[in-house]
């Protein structure tokens, strides 16, 4: 009977033995879930802090570009290959209504741009049937995206003999000025329209302005003189595609010379 009683003690004690192993197994095992646990999360805080980081990183990377690209000149962004913006502002000539898409002037000459230089052109083209200067004004005014690189303006004929020359000019600067500060690196180009013959005045103002602002003058008057207009346009004021090629050609000449200037600053 004493026998039987050891033998039961033993193997309870054995059991209890094995059940102390097989615990203590359990508990390290979750302890060494609970590190590995710890030690995965640390490791993917320090993952989203180091993506955040990079991320903060680019961004600011984005924002230096961008502020550097803002302080260049279209001609040096054409001459260093980044992409320029475009506005075409202005009446019923540079509308071109009798002419395709592709022949119009604005198409031209961003196709042009594109080629010559390799680069891309944002164009943006307004044109009002009013044909009034003031009426260019309205349009720049409505425009969502207000900074452009380069600026042609080509108005100014369907206002004389209906507004003094004082008021044409007084919203011809307004329009200036307003391109200019929302961006003071934009070039500018006044179209003076080859079908302005007999007025004097708003000419000579245009010129005055652009020596003021320092832009580009296209003076087109001596193109269309005489006898030349009746060959260059439809109605003595509305160009034909000869005439259009004209603008077209001065245009791009006038930009050509001012890419070419800038190379060697």
């Amino acid at each position: 009977m004493r026998k039987n009683t050891q033998k039961v003690i033993i193997i309870l004690l054995f059991v209890i033995f094995i059940g102390v192993l097989v615990v203590g197994k359990l508990k390290d095992k979750e302890k060494h879930s609970s590190t590995s646990s710890t030690v995965a999360v640390t490791k993917d805080k320090e993952s989203t802090n180091t993506s955040d980081a990079t991320k903060d990183e680019k961004k600011d990377d984005s924002k230096n570009t961008e502020n550097k690209n803002s302080n260049l000149s279209p001609y040096e962004k054409i001459n260093k290959k980044q992409g320029i913006s475009m506005l075409f502002l202005g009446d019923k000539v540079l509308k071109a209504s009798s002419l395709n898409e592709e022949d119009k002037i604005d198409s031209n000459i961003k196709k042009w741009i594109e080629d010559t230089y390799a680069i891309k052109v944002d164009k943006t083209t307004k044109t009002s049937d009013k044909g009034f200067v003031s009426s260019s004004l309205e349009d720049y005014n409505s425009l969502e995206n207000k900074k452009y690189d380069l600026v042609v303006l080509c108005t100014g004929e369907f206002n004389l003999g209906y507004e003094p020359n004082e008021k044409i000019i007084e919203n011809y600067e307004s329009i200036i000025k307003k391109i200019k500060e929302n961006n003071e690196k934009a070039s500018i180009y006044i179209i003076v329209e080859g079908s302005i013959q007999t007025d004097k005045n708003f000419p000579t103002s245009l010129n005055n302005l652009a020596e003021k602002y320092k832009l580009n003058s296209i003076d087109l008057r001596e193109d269309f003189v005489g006898a030349k207009a009746a060959q260059l346009t439809v109605d003595g004021i509305i160009p034909n595609e000869a005439g259009y090629k004209i603008y077209k050609d001065k245009l791009e000449q006038a930009i050509t010379k001012s890419i070419e200037d800038n190379k060697s600053k």
